[in-house]
């Protein structure tokens, strides 16, 4: 007499709450790693990583990089080694009152003399 089936496990995403329901492999046996399982999706897994972990610098500068096109400096007008400079000095601050493009040189002075 074969055995009854296991009925499959579910339960609900940290993040969005959805329902989770055990899969199957082919074979019919029930997957092992959904008690590992904390999200129904890898886009739940990266919102809910965002929200929890505040972003790095250089995490801040990156988007920066992407947010604001660099075509030339804003004081000098140069077209080449340009770079974003945040002018409170926070790189995760990316509001566009907040950056500005410069070139290399013009950047530099901005920062002031080094120490």
């Amino acid at each position: 007499m074969p055995f009854p089936r296991k009925e499959p496990d579910t339960k609900l995403c940290q993040q969005c709450g959805g329902l989770m329901i055990q899969p199957r492999w082919a074979n019919g046996k029930l997957d092992g790693t959904f008690r590992r399982r904390r999200f129904c999706s890898l886009n739940c897994n990266h919102e809910w990583l965002r929200l929890q972990a505040p972003p790095t610098d250089n995490a801040g500068r990156r988007r920066a990089q992407k947010m604001y096109k660099a075509l030339k400096c804003q004081k000098c007008g140069a077209k080449q080694n340009l770079q974003r400079h945040h002018k409170d000095g926070n790189p995760k601050n990316n509001q566009p009152t907040n950056v500005s493009v410069l070139c290399w040189r013009c950047h530099m002075v901005s920062h002031g003399p080094c120490e």
